[in-house]
C-alpha cells in the first residue's frame, strides 16, 4: 500500500466502508458505477492499494476508507507476459505471478491458482492457452476432446497444461463453486 494511504488510515481509523460503487470486470478493468475508470494514474493507484480482507472480500484502500469491489468473475485477471509457453503472468494490477494449478469452468474459462489467489485468464490469451492443454501422454487436446471433457465435468479424462516446462494439473469446477473453493466473495456486503 502507498505510504500516504497508510498514514491516512492511522489518522482517520473509523471511516465507514463503501459498498456497491467499484467493480472489477472479466478483463481486469475497474468500473465506478457504470463508468469504466480510464485515468491511468487512478487505475495504478487502485491497483497498488487493492487487497483482500480475512473473509475473502476484496477492496481498494482509498486513504482511510475501504471501497469494496464487486467481482464479475474472479479477484484477479491475468495476461501472458509474452507469446512463449511460459508460466509468467501479469495481473490486472501489474504484478507478475506464476500458476500452481489450472481450473476450467463449464464455459471453458481458464483460471490459475496463484500465490495472490484465483486469477481468470484474460479471454485475449485463451487461444494460445488452449493449445497448451494435453493428456498425461502429452497428446494435444483438440476442441472436440475439450468440449467432451467439459460436458463430463472433468470426469472423462485427466488433463494437464504445459507451462514453463511444467505439467500443471487441470481441474474442472463450476463457476458458481469457485468462490467457495478459493475463499472470495463476488459481492461483498456490510456485516450486520
Amino acid at each position: 500500500m502507498d505510504d500516504i494511504v497508510v498514514q491516512a488510515m492511522a489518522k482517520w481509523p473509523n471511516v465507514p466502508a463503501v459498498y456497491g460503487w467499484l467493480r472489477l470486470d472479466h478483463r481486469g478493468q475497474w468500473w465506478v458505477r457504470q463508468e469504466r475508470v480510464n485515468h491511468v494514474a487512478l487505475v495504478d493507484f487502485i491497483g497498488r492499494n487493492y487487497a483482500c480482507s480475512p473473509n475473502g472480500d476484496y477492496y481498494f484502500q482509498n486513504g482511510p476508507q475501504q471501497v469494496y469491489v464487486a467481482l464479475d468473475i474472479a479477484p484477479w485477471v491475468v495476461r501472458l507476459l509474452d507469446d512463449s509457453q511460459c508460466n509468467d503472468w501479469r495481473t490486472h494490477t501489474g504484478q507478475v505471478v506464476k500458476a500452481g494449478s489450472v481450473v476450467l469452468d463449464e464455459e471453458g474459462s481458464v483460471y490459475l491458482d496463484t500465490p495472490l489467489g484465483l486469477a481468470l485468464v484474460d479471454e485475449r490469451d485463451l487461444l494460445a492457452v488452449s493449445t497448451w492443454l494435453c493428456t498425461s501422454q502429452h497428446t494435444v487436446v483438440g476442441e472436440a476432446r475439450l468440449l467432451a471433457w467439459l460436458a463430463s465435468q472433468g470426469e472423462s479424462d485427466r488433463l494437464f497444461m504445459r507451462l514453463g516446462g511444467e505439467m500443471l494439473s487441470v481441474d474442472y469446477l463450476s463457476r458458481q463453486a469457485l468462490p467457495s473453493r478459493y475463499r472470495f466473495r463476488r459481492n461483498p456486503q456490510p456485516s450486520e
